[in-house]
């Protein structure tokens, strides 16, 4: 990802959809190059509570929106991070209960348990956050529905022989 060039690409986007929309919003655009360079957008304003209702889906438009615009791959979304009233750092908190609940019961039941729809980002949190359990994951499902499903086992994996002997 070429930071600057895409910083810039987010800030026009982000600058012309304020612009029309009428939204009482501003925004700090940050570049975190430490790791994986990566955009952050921290939104605040009188209609920053807009953006966090219904679950974040004027938030989440929006960073899909940018994410569509820079042609950033499903796997690189998470590349782009847009935030308000910190509803993102409590979804992964809730997600992290929701973890330890979802091992707790396919542990105890021996079923799978499915999550409900969830974006990729959150998807791929789970899978890190499930995977040091022995549990298997996986996504399922399509589009808006695509969902993380916790196992109580890994699948079977094929043998395979060595030979040399």
């Amino acid at each position: 990802m070429q930071t600057p060039v895409q910083a810039s690409k987010v800030d026009k986007l982000l600058e012309m959809i304020l612009r029309t929309s009428g939204l009482s919003l501003t925004y700090d655009l940050v570049v975190k190059q430490s790791g994986e360079p990566s955009l952050l957008v921290e939104f605040t304003g009188a209609d920053a509570p807009m953006l966090v209702a219904r679950n974040a889906e004027l938030l989440l438009a929006l960073e899909h929106i940018a994410a569509k615009t820079l042609r950033l791959e499903p796997e690189q979304h998470d590349l782009i991070y847009f935030e308000s009233s910190g509803f993102k750092v409590n979804r992964d908190r809730n997600l992290q209960r929701a973890a330890a609940a979802a091992i707790a019961q396919v542990r105890t039941t021996g079923q799978p348990f499915a999550f409900p729809p969830m974006s990729s980002r959150e998807r791929r949190l789970l899978h890190l956050l499930l995977a040091p359990n022995g549990l298997h994951t996986a996504s399922a499902g399509e589009g808006p529905q695509r969902h993380l499903v916790l196992h109580p086992t890994a699948p079977a994996k094929t043998r395979t022989t060595d030979q040399h002997g």
